[in-house]
């Protein structure tokens, strides 16, 4: 048996367990070595994930959301879960979600397992529709929808020059009544001309907030006046 821990391993359980390596782990303020923390999370029955056992937690959905429809590399995966990319390559495999072959490719669209309605908000927070068809579209078959909405109502595929400018800076609100399309340039300056108006209407509420607290109490009329006891309010 080990001796006694002299750490606060749940602390250190709990670590482990959002995703960090028994290394990472170690190298936290009051944290053991690696190897120390091993025994003493095994000896109290917490799981350890060494290898290819650091994605066993992850579920099948995260990982085929990350590396199809976030597009990240076996390698980027592995960054984020601290593992190695191959830890991860393997781990697509035995999921069946490896990009290029496998099982993931047998169906699409809604007889896929992964389909959530081929509907989605990327990591930019844009909305994107699936429409394999569309002129727009990506190789997954995914389009900007604010991009398709626009296309759709001025009847044509959108330019890579142009792009879509959402009127109440929304980027979720994809009313035609909300889009409009405009040269890459000025979709840039249409942000700034926004930004410069919200400045000065930040100014113009502190120039106002400023000069109501300048305003003293005694020129307020009260009824402790007798000059004033006799004011009536009419409204």
């Amino acid at each position: 048996m080990p001796p006694k821990a002299v750490f606060d391993v749940a602390k250190a359980a709990a670590l482990h367990a959002s995703g960090l390596s028994l290394a990472a782990v170690a190298r936290q303020p009051g944290m053991p070595c690696a190897k120390t923390l091993e025994t003493h999370l095994r000896e109290m029955g917490y799981e350890v994930w060494k290898g290819r056992r650091k994605l066993d937690g992850v579920s099948k959905d995260r990982l085929y959301d990350l590396h199809h429809i976030q597009d990240l590399s076996a390698s980027a995966i592995g960054e984020i879960f601290n593992c190695s990319g191959s830890v991860v390559r393997r781990r697509l495999v035995e999921l069946g979600i490896q990009k290029g072959a496998g099982n993931h490719r047998s169906a699409t669209g809604p007889l896929h397992w992964s389909w959530k309605g081929g509907r989605h908000i990327d990591a930019r927070g844009y909305v994107r529709v699936r429409c394999p068809g569309h002129p727009n579209a990506s190789k997954s078959g995914y389009v900007l929808e604010h991009r398709k909405v626009a296309s759709d109502a001025i009847g044509r595929a959108l330019l890579a020059a142009e792009e879509v400018h959402h009127i109440d800076g929304d980027k979720t609100n994809n009313s035609p009544s909300n889009l409009i399309v405009v040269p890459s340039g000025k979709h840039q300056r249409l942000h700034a001309d926004v930004m410069r108006e919200l400045q000065a209407l930040r100014q113009e509420v502190l120039r106002l907030t400023e000069r109501a607290a300048a305003v003293q109490p005694s020129s307020v009329p009260n009824s402790s006046n007798p000059q004033t006891a006799n004011w009536k309010v009419i409204g």
